[in-house]
């Protein structure tokens, strides 16, 4: 496997890291029945110190570790060796910087990015972190960071949206949050802190009369009380049932059922 495609399938994006060929590139580490692969590069580059300007000496390494997304073979782990730099004219020093994260952070911006967007399929948030290997806050945080980035102010919304609860913890009074979806293309619009009815009612009246009037339908699941908040805050709306909701209520029914019966006939009998 060559440097390109390593560097594609970890979604490494930064031209000044490059696999680490003076040892073994990946090692594979299994735990609890988990794989996890330690992927080693070394990032170094030119560098001007900010005070005077001057070119900085290189002063060693500092090796740290990053979380990135995972894949086939499991959770993905980064061990890069940082270039460290010391400027000989002030002596202000530095740290490579890989442009593939957030400053001050440990986890790569495309694996938070990918957590986030899953929150638009039917996973709760437990198996979301669970999958990807990071906390149930951190997808939090980054689905906050993207609806934000992707709202469209309180004038508009598409003519078929969705919406549906997750579990979110001690980031909403309720322990559960809900994401708003674009129906048509997938994409995550705004969480919705709480689905306490009341709350939420008044979230959807920040949006304009038009704007409501606008939407043609609503996909959410079978809880009761989304129904009449739909059908106050959005006159026009046909609600359309989840059908994953469908399926496991059905699914949960004739389970019941089966049980019912196999306990009326006994263990003993043929039936």
């Amino acid at each position: 496997m060559n440097e390109i495609t390593i560097k594609e399938i970890l979604g490494l994006t930064d031209p000044n890291i490059i696999v680490d060929d003076t040892t073994k590139s990946r090692t594979i580490v299994k735990e609890d029945g988990i794989t996890k692969n330690y992927w080693r590069f070394i990032l170094t580059y030119k560098l001007r110190c900010k005070n005077c300007e001057h070119y900085l000496n290189k002063n060693g390494f500092k090796t740290v570790q990053h979380l990135a997304p995972a894949g086939l073979w499991g959770l993905n782990f980064l061990i890069i060796k940082k270039q460290k730099y010391i400027c000989k004219y002030c002596h202000h020093t530095e740290l490579a910087k890989l442009k593939d994260i957030n400053p001050n952070d440990h986890i790569l911006r495309n694996l938070k990015i990918k957590a986030a967007l899953q929150l638009s399929s039917n996973i709760t948030i437990k198996q979301i972190a669970e999958n990807f290997g990071i906390s149930t806050n951190t997808v939090m945080r980054q689905a906050e960071g993207l609806a934000k980035y992707h709202k469209t102010g309180y004038r508009y919304l598409p003519q078929h949206i969705a919406f549906d609860d997750f579990k979110s913890g001690k980031m909403s009074p309720s322990g559960m949050s809900i994401a708003l979806m674009n129906s048509d293309t997938h994409q995550l619009m705004d969480i919705i802190q709480s689905r306490n009815g009341r709350l939420l009612e008044d979230y959807f009246l920040r949006y304009s009369a038009l704007a409501r009037a606008a939407v043609k339908t609503v996909t959410v699941d079978l809880f009761s009380p989304y129904r009449g908040i739909i059908e106050r805050v959005f006159p026009q709306a046909q609600i359309i049932a989840d059908r994953f909701h469908v399926v496991n209520q059905a699914y949960t029914a004739l389970n019941k059922e089966r049980i019912k019966v196999m306990k009326a006939y006994g263990s003993n009998t043929p039936e």
